[in-house]
């Protein structure tokens, strides 16, 4: 075996990774302009319509609910949410709800959910060219954005922020080519290997 290997295989064992094998040792939630986690940043002219859509990766012990809340910039409208009825089983009372600027979301699954999914995407129509940005943050009823695993009692664990939906930011600018807000996490680790 050649001397270079030894420690790659060393490196992807520790990592637990295998290309079959999406979950993370944390989950990740991640707001996105395309239906398949694709890109986070978009640009228009005038008054334009986006797609925003919420996607989510479960940590090794899976994800069975999700609670957080979504900021919105003014220059922003919220329009209609599409629910992927197909995962979800239940919103709790009061969620999905927005309120101003904000929506908060306390969703559940039908399933034990294992890998990258979608929860709903949102129309939003972005109404000039100010840069700006809708964010998870934590859902102002709980204090927090996490997730309930698939455990026994499902308990509550913490998720990391994976990105924001930025407007009229170019492919070029610096919050269009970071992959995640943490400076090294497991979804940049995983690109290496797609």
């Amino acid at each position: 075996m050649k001397y270079w290997a030894v420690p790659l295989v060393a490196a992807i064992l520790f990592l637990g990774y295998s290309p079959c094998h999406s979950q993370a040792p944390v989950g990740y939630i991640g707001l996105f302009a395309g239906e398949h986690h694709g890109p986070w940043c978009v640009e228009g002219e005038g008054f334009y319509p986006v797609e925003m859509w919420i996607w989510c990766l479960p940590s090794f012990n899976g994800q069975i609910c999700s609670e957080f809340a979504i900021s919105y910039p003014p220059n922003v409208i919220k329009s209609t949410f599409a629910a992927n009825v197909a995962i979800l089983a239940v919103t709790l009372p009061g969620c999905i709800m927005c309120e101003d600027n904000i929506c908060k979301f306390c969703c559940c699954y039908n399933s034990c959910q294992m890998d990258w999914h979608w929860m709903c995407h949102q129309l939003l129509y972005v109404t000039d060219q100010t840069p700006s940005y809708c964010e998870i943050i934590p859902n102002p009823d709980v204090g927090a954005y996490h997730f309930a695993n698939c455990d026994d009692g499902y308990p509550f664990e913490p998720c990391i922020k994976y990105t924001n939906l930025y407007f009229n930011y170019s492919p070029g600018d610096p919050e269009c080519s970071v992959t995640a807000v943490e400076v090294t996490s497991w979804g940049a680790i995983k690109s290496l290997f797609r």
